[in-house]
C-alpha cells in the first residue's frame, strides 16, 4: 500500500476553531486546481467540521491514498462556505510542522544568475545637466 498523501497546503489554527490556508506547494493539487488562495479558512473535510478537532486528526482526514479525491470546504473573507474537490499528490505527504512554527528565512544568492536583457548603465550628465537641489532666491 502507498504511504497517504496530501494536497499541498500549510494551514495553521485560528481563533476560530478553523484552519487558515498560510500557503499552498507551487506544484501541489490544490495550487493546481486554482481555486483555493492564502487566507481562505478550512472548515470541512469530505463533509466532516474540523473546527475544535486535534491538528492530528484534521491531517488523518485530509491524508488519503495518492490520486483519491477529497472535497474541502473553505471560506474566504467574508465570504460563503465554497467546496473544493481536490485530487492527493502521488508523492507522499511532508512530516506534520507544529502549529505557528515558520520555516527561517532564506535568502537566495542571486549573483551567479545571468540577465541576458541587462543594461549597462547610463553614462553621466554632461555638468549643465545635472540635477540641481532646491533654488535659493538671489
Amino acid at each position: 500500500m502507498a504511504a497517504p498523501t496530501g494536497v499541498g497546503l500549510t494551514l495553521a489554527p485560528s481563533s476560530s476553531g478553523a484552519l487558515r490556508v498560510t500557503a499552498l506547494e507551487r506544484d501541489g493539487p490544490a495550487a493546481k486546481g486554482g481555486i483555493i488562495q492564502p487566507y481562505d479558512m478550512l472548515y470541512e473535510v469530505d463533509e466532516t467540521s474540523i473546527v475544535g478537532l486535534h491538528m492530528n486528526q484534521i491531517r488523518t482526514l485530509i491524508l488519503g491514498p495518492p490520486g483519491s479525491p477529497v472535497t474541502l470546504g473553505l471560506r474566504r473573507q467574508n465570504g460563503r462556505l465554497f467546496y473544493v474537490r481536490v485530487h492527493r499528490a502521488g508523492k507522499p505527504a511532508s512530516p506534520p510542522q507544529p502549529p505557528f512554527q515558520q520555516q527561517p528565512y532564506q535568502p537566495q544568492d542571486h549573483r551567479d544568475r545571468r540577465d541576458q536583457h541587462e543594461q549597462p548603465p547610463p553614462p553621466p550628465r554632461p555638468p549643465h545637466q545635472q540635477a540641481r537641489g532646491p533654488q535659493q532666491p538671489p
